[in-house]
């Protein structure tokens, strides 16, 4: 049986058509009348209500049947109405998504993660900025916010935000990174934030080093705050000292300034930093002091966010799984908007041991 599929076939009989000077098929690259939903599914040898699942995002529609009908789409020029098709559904395909601020890698991730399994599903999204807890319910009454028609929204388990919501998308759907505890009717998706500082701090405790200092991100960031509480956690549980710790922020700089505090410090052997960024800020400030990473200071960053910015690239990281986290968002506020009820899924991470973490060793000549 010929491996030719019922796109190839058609597209090689227009071929031989289009020499011959008869007629051309429905395949012809400018058709001289608007092309249906029943033209696809012809070309692509597949039944209409394929072409309608895979037009509308359908989850159960395989990746060959999916590539299949967008071939057969694009060689026909196919466009869905969206239009009608909202008229159809009651639906207007977009996604809102709350988003506090883009500064750091990880949010940059989560971003593209989220674009990739909206499109993937069919939808669009509309990026509502918002900055500090005072100007959350502003910038959603403004007029653009407070006229946004969309099918679900997708927010921060910040309060300001909850409110705001409560307020301006009252019957919304609603999914939040992070799990609201006062919003019990809400689905929730959440990176493991405990996992990620006892993934650092066991292997930086199992290469031998006795204790290990933190440097934490934002003060006011929930998942700044679960990793410093794990790393106190796992310290407290393998009996070693809890050495004092702040949260600096999440950027290089932060780091590179609390670094030159730790360089003073002889008993720091381990560093577990809340980012990548911060891990880098710290390891400049320690080889600046003459230490050497890892032989005197082992250090482990989060997110595994630099490898597109930081060349050779040997930082040991807890990488989150932005994919499977944009994904699972998407997924658990389509079923809500689908009638399901609210659900909770806690996503986990991955320890990347590269080359800035080592055995432990007396920092020694000065040092």
């Amino acid at each position: 049986m010929s491996g030719e599929s019922a796109v190839d076939r058609a597209g090689n009989e227009g071929h031989k058509n289009a020499v011959s000077g008869s007629e051309a098929p429905v395949c012809a690259a400018a058709p001289s009348k608007s092309v249906s939903i029943k033209d696809v599914a012809k070309l692509a040898g597949v039944s209409m209500q394929s072409v309608s699942r895979v037009s509308n995002g359908s989850a159960s529609v395989s990746p060959q049947l999916r590539e299949r009908v967008t071939r057969a789409m694009h060689e026909l020029g196919y466009r869905p109405n969206r239009v009608a098709r909202a008229l159809r559904s009651g639906r207007t395909w977009t996604l809102g998504l709350f988003v506090e601020r883009l500064e750091t890698s990880g949010s940059e991730l989560m971003l593209e993660s989220l674009m990739d399994a909206a499109a993937k599903r069919g939808y669009g999204l509309t990026l509502i900025p918002i900055g500090n807890d005072a100007q959350v319910s502003v910038i959603a009454s403004s007029p653009f916010v407070a006229s946004l028609d969309v099918d679900g929204m997708i927010v921060n388990d910040r309060p300001a935000v909850a409110e705001a919501i409560d307020q301006f998308f009252p019957d919304t759907p609603v999914v939040s990174i992070g799990k609201n505890p006062d919003r019990e009717n809400w689905s929730s998706m959440d990176l493991d934030q405990e996992l990620i500082g006892r993934l650092a701090v066991e292997h930086l405790l199992d290469l031998g080093h006795k204790t290990v200092y933190h440097v934490g991100g934002e003060q006011i960031s929930n998942s700044a705050i679960k990793r410093a509480q794990s790393w106190e956690q796992v310290l407290r549980e393998r009996g070693c000292e809890v050495p004092p710790f702040e949260y600096a922020g999440w950027w290089a700089d932060d780091g590179y300034h609390v670094g030159k505090k730790l360089a003073e410090d002889p008993n720091c052997t381990a560093v577990f930093c809340a980012n990548d960024t911060l891990a880098l800020g710290v390891i400049k400030a320690l080889q600046e002091s003459g230490l050497r990473v890892p032989e005197d200071v082992s250090v482990v960053g989060v997110d595994d966010s630099v490898n597109g910015y930081y060349p050779n690239n040997n930082l040991t990281t807890v990488s989150q799984r932005y994919a499977e986290a944009g994904r699972s968002l998407v997924e658990l506020l389509i079923d809500r908007i689908n009638g399901g009820g609210p659900k909770h899924v806690m996503v986990g991470d991955d320890l990347i041991v590269r080359g800035t973490t080592g055995p432990m060793r007396e920092r020694v000549g000065g040092r």
